[in-house]
């Protein structure tokens, strides 16, 4: 066991048990007798302090049969003590004395009627000696099936820091098979970081020689371990995935890689931060996300010129969760692909990429792409850059065949606020879909612009509340406070 390791357990052996014993007194601490200052008492417990560590350890440590019978009683302390001996006996201790320290340790560890903490101390214990004594790893293995999924939590917790060998890959193999969704993910996650550690790397080429296989759910069981682990460590994920997607004949595997290029490396970027606080999704609820990686971008920018639209597709998408500058040119002329779900993808994609170098590409899409939903995500993605030439483009979709296409140029050219726009916005008071006229009526309310008065006084006789409601907000916007009912008697 490395030193690191063994610090790390020690860690969690004394996090646990401060945790089980909550706020007891210590039992080291030395209390004045009766007649005794406190002064006194401390001097007595310098004089300990000053015995040889070895021997003051020796002193303290209970031993195998007192560690048995402070685990009776009823004190929190005494019983964390008692396994925490019976950790240092299983590793100091030798023959009979050894397996009987092991066999009580397990037997804590397998009992229900044994606190949680307590019990999760012991399955710590019990993994310091996993790789050298076939009882604790029996003991173990028997607690990888124990009823309470806590309990199988903890087993799968201290795999993860163990160093890799077949026992800790057996165990963690089998609770990947977990009936309990949160045992299983990670114990997924955990497997695949020890078999990599153990095979140096051949872990991945074996999940990657998985992708695209056609067979069953290995692929995406591949799929989701190289993105569990690349989450942890992309620098040695990333590498064996960007070679195998430069050497494969195979589409399906290649899509696959590329799907998991693109959710290793989707990350929050500047772009998206922008987004996120125009929209207002970030407003009651911060997530933190760890930046973009920039290094999928190269493979994402040759996998959307790859012959299979499938994987232009995907790739398309995965540039959409990096969001880097770079990619804007490339998705412009993808927007022109013969196959319309990679032109969906590709629009959608500059939404959240900074799209100004694709400008010309996206006024020419939301214009003429035959498919709709092609037109309405360049609609959107034109909203989104920052120069008012978007404007005319904007106006025109407002006109739009598909209804779809018309509320998202009337959303857009609302956030914008617009003045050259109101004409456009006024005319789809009348629209046939409610929802464009709720989200015109919306979008003239934000220009504030009283030359639009007499057009929202006759959008309050909208049969949809939703219209006629906003049109009564967007008129006390205006500065006039007047209800609905005195809005319509003045009419």
């Amino acid at each position: 066991m490395s030193w690191r390791l063994q610090l790390a357990v020690v860690g969690v052996l004394a996090l646990l048990a401060i945790a089980l014993a909550g706020c007891q007194p210590r039992a080291t601490e030395v209390a004045a007798q009766p007649g005794e200052s406190q002064a006194e008492a401390g001097h007595e417990h310098d004089h300990e302090a000053e015995k040889p560590a070895t021997q003051q350890e020796q002193e303290k440590k209970p031993s195998t049969a007192a560690a048995k019978k402070m685990l009776e009683s009823d004190d929190a302390r005494a019983q964390a003590q008692a396994v925490e001996a019976l950790v240092q006996g299983i590793g100091m201790l030798s023959g009979a004395e050894a397996q009987e320290a092991l066999a009580e340790l397990g037997a804590v560890a397998a009992s229900s009627e044994r606190p949680l903490e307590l019990r999760r101390l012991a399955i710590v214990g019990l993994s310091l000696v996993i790789d050298k004594n076939p009882e604790a790893a029996t003991i173990i293995k028997k607690l990888a099936a124990d009823q309470d999924p806590q309990i199988r939590q903890a087993v799968v917790e201290v795999l993860e820091r163990l160093e890799p060998s077949p026992v800790a890959l057996e165990i963690a193999a089998k609770l990947t098979q977990d009936t309990d969704p949160v045992v299983r993910a990670h114990a997924v996650r955990v497997h695949t970081l020890l078999k990599a550690a153990a095979s140096k790397g051949k872990a991945y080429a074996e999940l990657i020689s998985a992708l695209g296989n056609p067979e069953g759910d290995s692929s995406a069981q591949a799929a989701i371990k190289l993105i569990v682990a690349g989450g942890d460590n992309p620098k040695a994920v990333l590498p064996p995935l960007l070679q195998a997607f430069s050497t494969s004949p195979n589409a399906r595997q290649r899509h696959a890689i590329a799907l998991c290029i693109a959710m290793i490396c989707a990350g929050e970027n500047p772009q998206q931060r922008k987004f996120g606080q125009l929209a207002m999704t970030t407003k009651k609820v911060a997530v933190r996300l760890h930046p973009a990686l920039t290094e999928g971008v190269p493979p994402l920018l040759k996998a959307l010129r790859d012959p299979d639209h499938y994987v232009r597709e995907i790739a398309a998408q995965g540039l959409g969760y990096i969001g880097d500058p770079q990619s804007a040119e490339a998705l412009g002329e993808a927007l022109f692909d013969k196959s319309p779900s990679v032109r969906r993808r590709a629009a959608s994609a500059l939404i959240t990429v900074p799209a100004k170098a694709a400008q010309p590409a996206l006024e020419r899409a939301a214009k003429s792409d035959p498919d709709p939903a092609v037109r309405r995500y360049a609609v959107e993605a034109l909203g989104w850059i920052e120069d008012s030439s978007v404007v005319p483009s904007l106006i025109a979709a407002a006109s739009d065949p598909s209804a779809r296409v018309r509320r998202f140029a009337a959303q857009e050219l609302g956030r914008r606020s617009a003045p050259e726009a109101l004409e456009a916005l006024v005319s789809l008071f009348s629209d046939p879909d409610p929802d464009v006229r709720w989200q015109a009526v919306l979008a003239v309310g934000k220009l504030r612009d009283k030359r639009a008065m007499d057009a929202l006084i006759a959008a309050l006789n909208d049969p949809v509340p939703q219209v006629s409601n906003a049109a009564e907000r967007a008129l006390q916007r205006l500065g006039v406070a007047r209800s609905r009912e005195k809005y319509l008697e003045q009419g």
